[in-house]
């Protein structure tokens, strides 16, 4: 992993999204950094992808799209270039994603 950094994780801005069985979409957390904390605060299993716009392109694909298990906490780094985060739970299914964006793991 060429150009990431290789010491503790720098937090910076936080966003949370309330997720459903509908897709749900929020702005990208602004600031340095391509690496993005994921934080799964609820008791279901939720799945993310990112987005350059809102609408159709920016749905969370279900099992296509990128897991978080339930109560989990995961360092992904994302395409900077992706200004929205979609997220989506299973049918029934609810829970609330916090996402940091920083620098290092």
């Amino acid at each position: 992993m060429a150009g990431i950094p290789n010491y503790a994780f720098n937090p910076g801005v936080t966003i949370s999204l309330s997720v459903t069985a509908t897709s749900a979409t929020a702005a990208m957390p602004t600031g340095a950094g391509t690496v993005f904390r994921v934080i799964n605060a609820g008791g279901n299993l939720a799945f993310f992808t990112t987005a350059t716009a809102t609408g159709s392109s920016a749905t969370a694909g279900g099992t296509t799209s990128t897991p978080i298990i339930a109560g989990g906490t995961e360092l992904f780094t994302l395409d900077p270039s992706g200004t929205f985060f979609a997220a989506v739970c299973a049918t029934g299914g609810t829970t609330t994603l916090y996402v940091t964006r920083g620098q290092g793991f």
